[in-house]
Parts: C-alpha cells; structure tokens; sequence
C-alpha cells in the first residue's frame, strides 16, 4: 500500500447539482403567540428518542412519526388550544439539497466543515453558509473519522477486503489509500480476510483490524473460520508498519491509546455454552507488535486497557455504567427507567443520558441527578457510531432535543412533536427553540453554535437568535 493518484478535485459550488436556498433574516428574541395545531397536511414532524440513526459499521432504524394534532375527548383529530408563552426562536441560516443519505449515510462536523456521506460520496460543506468545498466519490463507506487536517475513510463490501483511504481534510484530495496484505510468512498466508472492519487511529499510528462477522447464519458459513488480523499504518503516508494475526473471533469493538491496541472478541462457542468474550491487548509501540495478557470479558469496554485514560460512560443492561479505564474498575453505576443511551464523555461535570421517558444530566462524579426533563426527547448525534440509537448530541455547551412547540401543554414529548430545543447542557434552561420540516428519519450534527438538520434529501442549518 502507499500513495495514490489524486481522484478528488476542489469543485466550485456552482458546478454540481445542489441547491442553495435564501438565508432566512435574523429573528430576535420576541414575544410568540403559539398558533392552532393545523391538520393532518402539517409537514412538521420529528423522529422521538427511541428513533435509530444510521451510524457506525452500518446503522439503520425507522423513526416514529406523529402528526403535530391531538386527540379529543373521543379519540378525534382536533386542533390544540392555542397557548401564548415568550421564548427564544432560533433562526434558520441555509438550507442545501443533497439527496437520499441511504441506510448508512452520516453527518458529521469538522473544524468549519460539515461532511455529508450518502452510498456514492463524501461533501464537505462549508458549516456557516452550505458552500460545497469538495466532494470525493466513494462507495461502499462502513466508517468515516475525521481528525486533524485528515479524513479517514473505510471502505468494503462483500466481494474484496477493507481498504482505508485518508483525505486532505481542506479539499478531499486522496493523500494515501491501503488494503490488507499480508507478510509471506503469516501463519494463515492462503487464507483471505474477512470483509468486516473496524479502524481507529492514535497519533501516528493507523491501526486496521478485518474479522469474518458471525452477524448471522449465512456468514458463518460462508466467510468459514477465517482469523480476526490487525495492520498497522503510519496515519501521514499509509506506509505499512506491522502485522498481526489472531484467532477465529468475531471483533466487537477496538481502540488504541498509550501505545496499545485492544480487541474486543467473541469466540466461538458450542450450542449452548456462554460466549467468552475477552479483551485481547497488543503493545504496538515498539519494533514489532507484541500481545499483553487478555483481559477476561472486557470486549464490553474496549476503551479500558493499560494504554488508556480518564473515565468514560456506557450504557450497559438499564444502566449507565462510569468506568475509570486506567484502572479498569467501575466508578458509579445509575439505574434509569427505560433502555438508554449515553454521552461517552462529560461536558463540564456533566454526562448526559436519554430513555424512552426523556433527557437526563447527571454528576459525572458520582452519578447523582442533576436535572431531567420528560417535554423533550433525545436528538441522537448522526456521528457513524457503533451504537444504533447513538448518543444525546451535545456541542458548545448546549444539549439538543426533540419536543412540542414551547407553551403548549403537552405531559411529555410523545404528545406532541414540533421542532428542536437548544437546552443548556449544564443548568437545563431553553436557550432557544426552532420549528424543522422533516417528513421522515433525520440525522444531525452541531458545532460552532450551529445545528445542522438532515431529513428528507436536505440539510437545514439553524443557529441561536443573537448568534453573529
């Protein structure tokens, strides 16, 4: 593996199919008389918290729709009672048509770039104002990690092997791509690798781990007892830098940090017998990769290994879990009323969960309460997690939810969907509020004060009412 032809070019916005519409003008702060629910041609409709968001190694889900109405006392359609309460509207800077995401499209911010993944490409948006900066053509994407002036990509597909690729960052140009090869003297040399993958990257190191998935069925049979094998590239050249062959497992989850590589794996297991499912540790900061001792069950928290730091949280059986990853102990654990998902890291002190019933902040420290709403629903963050339902999307300091119109009496945000809420992430409050359009499942993304919206084959952008 090593350089490659550059394939992607800087594309002005005015030559390719998208479409810019007007900036809307800035709204203050104004007093707002809530207007009648309107009737079943109401386009506003939101996805709830339960809602799965396409991510990660392929994440799908449908959301749950409701028209904007309410039922009357025998179960009739009938407009709400209108309501006057004074609130923050939010103001909608640009919207851009980009076309259908697809089950595995993503939305993710960068720096001042918002990348866009649908199953043919990756757009970089200008994040203040939709301007196309670039567009590279690429199928078949599982995984997408920007960082630093780099975007990295994965690519693979049932017929041949993962391939990363690293894009320049400022204007899509391909700066290296590298596909699995094994040394001759590989223990299982004829064998080919799996077509599942996970990447990740820690400082100069790229590292690449392919595994035959045991997803179903069908692909035990067909993908036989092929090895999990790991590559390591250097991240600014692609050059290969090492090579390690595992055993027949399936991968659930990878990560590098402090010189370490750790692999989560499930092994197989007769009809019946619980699966082992430890966490394999491989020390890549010398010449040569050389295994730690596993980690018994720890494939469930691969972030937590001798390599690693700080504390991060996961949402394990009902509960979210604190774990202290250096010491590999469990901090505090929290039961919540329903299945939730969880912010991997603190914001100022605070993590942040979500259930069927709401948003919840709690004490990074000790996992206390510090305040929990059930109006508002999570808005997943569309980053291409591994997590199907995704994380509550917070950024900048601002919680972001899905909810009823402000002032209308709603018990909780099954009532009534109408558009999304900037809550601050640390003392609750409503910052501002915005109606969207959205007919169907939608992915977001934030950043720099902005929140991106995409829905129905467009990318709304709103911001807050006395953002510049």
């Amino acid at each position: 593996a090593g350089p490659a032809p550059t394939d992607a070019t800087r594309t002005p916005a005015d030559a390719v199919p998208y479409r810019t519409r007007p900036v809307v003008p800035p709204q203050d702060t104004v007093p707002y008389d809530g207007e009648p629910g309107r009737g079943p041609d109401r386009r506003r409709l939101l996805a709830f918290a339960g809602a799965a968001l396409v991510a990660g190694g392929g994440l799908g889900g449908a959301a749950l729709l409701r028209l904007t109405e309410k039922d009357g006392p025998n179960e009739d359609r009938g407009a709400a009672p209108p309501t006057k309460t004074r609130w923050a509207r939010g103001r909608l800077l640009w919207t851009r048509t980009v076309g259908d995401l697809g089950p595995t499209g993503r939305v993710l911010r960068h720096g001042g770039a918002l990348l866009i993944t649908d199953a043919a490409s990756v757009t970089a948006l200008d994040a203040a104002t939709g301007a196309v900066r670039w567009r590279h053509p690429a199928r078949d994407v599982t995984a997408v990690r920007p960082l630093g002036d780099q975007v990295h990509l994965l690519q693979s597909g049932m017929l041949f092997a993962p391939e990363l690729l690293a894009l320049d960052a400022r204007t899509g140009n391909r700066r290296w791509s590298a596909l699995p090869d094994r040394p001759v003297n590989a223990r299982t040399s004829t064998a080919p690798d799996g077509q599942s993958a996970f990447f990740t990257v820690d400082g100069r190191t790229t590292a690449l781990v392919s595994y035959a998935s045991d997803a179903s069925l069908w692909t035990k049979r067909s993908l036989g007892d092929r090895p999990w094998r790991a590559y390591g590239f250097d991240s600014r050249t692609g050059e290969a830098l090492w090579f390690h062959e595992g055993t027949r497992a399936a991968v659930t989850g990878i990560d590098a940090a402090g010189g370490r590589l750790a692999v989560g794996l499930r092994l197989p297991t007769r009809s019946g017998a619980p699966a082992e499912e430890p966490l394999f540790v491989l020390r890549i900061s010398g010449a040569a990769p050389r295994p730690e001792p596993e980690i018994p069950g720890g494939a469930a928290y691969p972030h937590a290994h001798p390599g690693a730091s700080g504390t991060r949280y996961y949402a394990r059986g009902g509960r979210i879990v604190a774990v202290d990853l250096a010491a590999r102990r469990t901090v505090w654990r929290r039961a919540l009323e329903g299945p939730p998902t969880v912010t991997p890291s603190a914001t100022g002190g605070v993590v942040h969960a979500a259930t069927p019933g709401g948003v919840t902040a709690l004490d990074a420290r000790s996992g206390r309460v510090r305040w929990s709403r059930t109006d508002v629903a999570r808005l997943a963050s569309g980053d291409g997690s591994v997590d199907d339902d995704g994380p509550p999307l917070v950024a900048d300091g601002a919680l972001y939810a899905t909810g009823p119109e402000p002032g209308r009496e709603a018990k909780s945000w099954r009532d009534d969907f109408w558009g999304v809420h900037a809550l601050d992430a640390l003392r609750e409050r409503r910052l501002w509020s915005v109606p969207v359009e959205a007919d169907g499942p939608f992915r977001a993304a934030a950043g720099g004060g902005l929140l991106h919206v995409c829905a129905d084959g467009t990318v709304q952008t709103f911001t807050g009412p006395d953002s510049a």
